[in-house]
């Protein structure tokens, strides 16, 4: 992303950061004390949204005519961003994982391939599974961008063409979900692992991010107190869905575009003073640092949680201000780690790899 288009998002980042804190809340609840609201799934579901949203905001990027050095550059930068860390995981589960008992399941993982799989997805760092799933529309981007503005060049009416795809790709998770649910298959790899079932949401954010940019200046607005309450709203909103009871063919799957669409355009338009304080530099910064965080955690909480077995203490905890104490350390622990990745080493690497590959 361009600096001018990430100086007009700038209030996104702190969201990927606290869908990462629900997955994080989620994963450490044998350390709960206080029903804090959260929800993974919601979570993760964003997470493609948000992908999508990025990828239709900078959709002028992709005017160029669709050719294969254009999609290979574009998959190199995108590995080359994530697949450095991910390695890096992947070696510090090695310890707690035999390879020679499912040798197949490693090379699955090894190239992230395991969310094709319907059986050990959530293998060695249980949540690379999204990276494998986001791998795959990384792959369709390129060709999904080019055919998507060749149809808006020819289309009058843009607005309605982008909330017509929105809504049709929705009834098409719909139906997906229900058809995956009335033949009793898999529910938790067929609407949520596969990577096929999170296009509608992918197409979603896409056509989201294109029709939101021309909505979105460059120059900073001054807060309204009305948006502050809509976007206060949209949380206390989104709490209020956490605590509702959602069948399991819903909950993984298409019940979360709309509240996440709602969500991505309500704070990108940036006109309250949330999204004023999310734009702040260290909700920025937790917000960069969000993807190790999310990568990293499930492999911190499980040392953590085998180094308090070694210990003896199998209830973990005497009582619950070390448990509160246990969660906030790990929490701060994934942050220290995350930030020194992000901003010490990855920079390296990235140079490195770019000099090889330029």
């Amino acid at each position: 992303m361009s600096s001018d288009n990430t100086q007009r998002l700038n209030s996104i980042p702190f969201l990927r950061f606290f869908a990462f804190l629900n997955i994080f809340l989620y994963h450490s609840n044998e350390f709960e004390v206080f029903p804090l609201p959260y929800n993974a799934a919601w979570a993760v579901g964003f997470f493609f949204v948000l992908s999508g949203f990025l990828t239709g905001f900078q959709h002028d990027h992709y005017e160029a005519a669709l050719s294969i050095p254009s999609w290979k550059q574009y998959m190199i930068k995108k590995i080359k961003k994530v697949y450095p860390f991910f390695l890096i995981t992947l070696i510090m589960t090695l310890p707690y994982n035999n390879i020679f008992n499912d040798l197949l399941q490693f090379i699955l993982n090894l190239f992230l391939l395991q969310s094709w799989r319907p059986e050990g997805y959530f293998s060695y760092n249980g949540v690379s599974w999204f990276l494998s799933s986001i791998l795959f529309l990384y792959v369709i981007t390129v060709p999904l961008m080019a055919l998507q503005n060749s149809i808006l060049n020819k289309v009058r009416k843009k607005n309605m063409f982008l909330l017509f795809e929105t809504a049709l790709f929705f009834m098409i998770d719909i139906l997906w979900a229900f058809f995956v649910r009335s033949k009793d298959m898999n529910l938790e790899f067929y609407t949520y692992i596969l990577p096929l079932s999170r296009v509608p949401a992918y197409i979603c954010g896409i056509c989201l991010g294109i029709l939101i940019k021309e909505k979105i200046t460059s120059t900073p607005q001054k807060p309204s107190v009305p948006y502050s309450i809509l976007e206060l709203s949209c949380f206390l909103a989104l709490f209020g869905i956490f605590r509702i009871d959602i069948p399991e063919w819903m909950h993984r799957s298409f019940i979360w575009i709309v509240p996440n669409l709602i969500f991505l355009t309500v704070f990108a338009l940036q006109k309250g003073y949330l999204s004023y304080l999310f734009s702040r530099k260290f909700p920025v910064l937790l917000g960069n640092i969000s993807f190790e965080c999310f990568l990293l955690h499930q492999v911190v909480l499980h040392y953590y949680c085998e180094g308090v077995h070694y210990l003896g203490r199998r209830n973990y905890f005497f009582n619950d201000i070390q448990k509160i104490g246990s969660q906030i350390f790990l929490l701060i622990l994934i942050l220290f780690l995350s930030y020194v990745w992000h901003s010490k080493i990855a920079p390296k690497i990235n140079y490195l790899l770019n000099k090889k590959n330029p």
